[in-house]
Formats: structure tokens, sequence, C-alpha cells
């Protein structure tokens, strides 16, 4: 299941630094979206079996409109759901090249479980809308919604834990990342909190502020859906900042900077403000509030997608650099290919410079001794044996006494061949 990694090139410098940034938006879309389909298919199911045993017709029709305002139709399904989820794939499967940690494996299940999430859902919108569908069939489908919805849950939710814990990476070795942390605790309860909080905003919003709201509701229902929003959104949105100061006490000391110390404080002024509005709005009985709860309340979890990409930039700092060198040596290699194209075949003296600038330069001067000799006390012995000079940066031997033995950097024949050229050249047109 994990033949994915094997399909993926080593990513250059420039795709390491936009993966970070596509991660943070792909995971708001994602995660909001995941999330107000939890919410809403678990409260279209609470109400419509409400309304099979009060027999009241206000809850049938609740759940009806749940289901049709946030399951969508199939675009948006595809568009917030199951694209998503395979960007997410491409994305840390790449930002986790040739690492210990199974991510394309696990995350193919994340988009497995959105994929059978999302249809299923469908299934379920579908059977409310129709007259004398048996409440049993009803339950079943979206029972069977809610528990692919918290597999995907769980398997997004541990995957990205586990990436914090780089000491764990060889050990865990599962179909699905399983292993126990207080941070995973902690991290999916902060994902049905955020669930709900959002799923109640977007129920006053969509409900009576998107493009003008629903229209001929009567005054009971458009007050019972006011409370549940409004009340369902602070409720959670009051018990989201417990639980990320919980999460910062949970992340491993790689994880942890001061950057997100202060972006969490900012998370928790956003969702305080919110809850205030949210406050506000069942007060006043006023649902001119549901956008700007709703856009805080998106600009919060934006803030916290922030967060959690900072505290894994920080925990994979050593896997990041050991990548960049694999790509800088990768961009060496794609730049010789061309020149060799260009030239016929020979090393360009460019090349060598930058091989020169990236591996030799930390030991070598060409008018100074440092860990090595100076150029141009060595370099005059091998002005007409180009050969002997690209043999020895190939396979360095310790010649003199007085100097460590130059370690073997790996190189490949012509990238050797590019340096000897560079650092002859050099030394013939400035130090000779």
């Amino acid at each position: 299941m994990n033949f994915i990694s094997n399909l993926i090139s080593t990513p250059t410098q420039e795709h390491l630094h936009l993966n970070q940034y596509i991660i943070v938006v792909i995971s708001l879309i994602f995660l909001t979206y995941m999330g107000i389909l939890f919410g809403s298919v678990l409260l279209s199911l609470v109400y419509m079996n409400r309304a099979s045993s009060e027999e009241n017709p206000l809850f049938q029709k609740l759940a009806t409109d749940l289901t049709t305002t946030f399951v969508g139709n199939k675009a948006v399904g595809l568009i917030m759901g199951i694209i998503p989820a395979f960007v997410l794939l491409i994305t840390f499967s790449q930002i986790l090249h040739h690492s210990d940690i199974l991510i394309s494996q696990y995350f193919l299940y994340v988009f497995l479980f959105t994929v059978a999430a999302i249809v299923f859902a469908h299934l379920f919108k579908n059977s409310l809308s129709r007259d004398n569908e048996n409440l049993q069939r009803q339950n079943g489908l979206g029972g069977i919604t809610l528990f692919f919805l918290v597999m995907m849950a769980f398997t997004f939710i541990s995957s990205t834990s586990l990436i914090l814990f780089p000491s764990r990476w060889a050990l865990v070795r599962m179909q699905i990342p399983v292993f126990f942390d207080f941070n995973i605790v902690v991290r999916f309860l902060i994902f049905f909190a955020a669930a709900f909080a959002i799923t109640g905003s977007a129920i006053v919003f969509f409900f009576f502020n998107w493009g003008g709201g629903k229209q001929n509701l009567d005054e009971a229902y458009r007050s019972y859906v006011a409370k549940l929003g409004g009340g369902l959104s602070l409720g959670f949105t009051l018990l989201l900042p417990l639980l990320i100061v919980w999460n910062f006490k949970t992340i491993p000391p790689v994880a942890e900077s001061m950057t997100a110390y202060w972006v969490a404080v900012g998370i928790l002024v956003l969702l305080l403000v919110t809850a205030n509005l949210l406050y506000l709005l069942l007060k006043n009985s006023n649902v001119s509030y549901g956008s700007s709860t709703f856009v805080l309340l998106m600009v919060a979890f934006l803030f916290m997608t922030v967060n959690d990409n900072i505290a894994r930039e920080e925990a994979l700092t050593v896997h990041t650099l050991s990548l960049m060198k694999e790509a800088e040596e990768l961009d060496m290699e794609i730049a010789m290919q061309r020149e060799e194209g260009k030239s016929g075949g020979e090393a360009d003296i460019a090349i060598g410079e930058q091989i020169f600038n990236t591996k030799c330069i930390a030991c070598h001067r060409f008018d100074q001794r440092l860990v090595g000799p100076a150029y141009k006390d060595v370099l005059p012995q091998f002005e007409n044996d180009m050969d002997a000079l690209v043999s020895f940066i190939l396979n360095p031997k310790k010649v003199n006494p007085d100097f460590p033995a130059m370690p073997n950097q790996a190189l490949k024949p012509q990238e050797a061949k590019a340096v000897a050229l560079y650092i002859m050249n050099t030394y013939q047109s400035e130090y000779k």
C-alpha cells in the first residue's frame, strides 16, 4: 500500500517550500468541509429520529434542510473533499519523501475514507428527500457516513501527530498509524469541537445570511434554527481555547517554537471575540451576526492550520535539510545534463563552481590554508595532467602529513571533471 511513495520523485527546493503553503490552504478547505459534513449528518440523524418518535414535522424539515444545504451536490463533494484529500496525499508524500514514516500509505487511507464518506453522505441525503423511506435504512446510511468520517479524522489526525515524533516513525508500521499519545487525543477532540463550532455557525450563516437566506421560513422554524446554530457554535467555541492550551502541553519539545506560541495567542483572541458575537446573536436574536461569526471562525481555523504547520516544520527540520541537500544535488545533476547537451558532453565550468561552493569551500581556498592546503600550492603539479586531478577528486588519498585526508565527496565522474575544470581555470587566471 506504500507504492505511491515509489512513484513520487525527490521534490525540488521550490516544491518543498510551495508544499508548506499548499498544505495550509488545502487542509483548511478539507477539514472545514469534512467537519461541517460530520456535524450536519449527525444533526440530521438526530432530528430525523426525533421527527419519527415525536411526530414533529419541524424536525423532519430541519433534518432534510441540513443535508440539502451542507452535503450539497456531487461537484461540492469533489471540489471540497475528494480533490483536497488527493492533494494532501501527494504533498505529504513529498515533504516526507525518503522518511521512515509510511505517510503515503496513511494518506491513501484518508483519501479512500473521504471518498466513501462523501458517497454515503449523498445516499443519505437522497434517502431523506424521498417520502415513505424506511427509517432503518436511513439510519444505516447515516451511520455508515459517520463511520467513514470518524475513520478519516482518526487516520488524518494520528498521521499528522506521528509526524511530530520522528523517533517513533520506524516503530509504527501498522496499516493505520495506531499509537498512543495525549497529542492524538487532544487533536481528535479539537477536530470534533471545531466541527460542531463551524457547523453551528454555518447553520446561521447559510440559513439566514448567504444570498439573503432561505425564503419562506415560518417564525417558529427560524427561531429554533437560529438558537440551535448559535447555541451549538457558542458552546464548542468556548471549549476550543481549553483544548488548544492542552494541545500546547502535549507537543513534543522537537516541535515547539515561540512563533507557534504567539500564533496560538492570536487564535485564542479570535475565538473569544467570536464567542462574544455568538452570545449577542443569541441574546438579541440577531442573525445578522452570522456572517461575522462564520468568517471569524474560518480565520481562527486558518491560524490553527498555520500553527500545525509551524510545529510540523520544527519537527521536520533534520529531515527537510536532508531533502534540501538531495534536491540541491538533483538540481546540479539536471543543470549538468543540460550543459552536456549544449556542449557535446563537456563539463561546464559554471557547474564546477556550483559544486565547489556546495562541497569544497568549507575546507579549501585558493590562496590560504584551511582544513586543506591552499590550491595555489598544490595545483601546479596537476597543470599538465587533468585526468590525475579528476582521479584524485573522485578517490582522494592522504598525501601531505600536515593535513588530514580529504573525505570522499561521492561525486560522479562528470561532476569531478567540472570541479577540476573550475579550480584549474580559476587558479590559472587569478592566482598563477
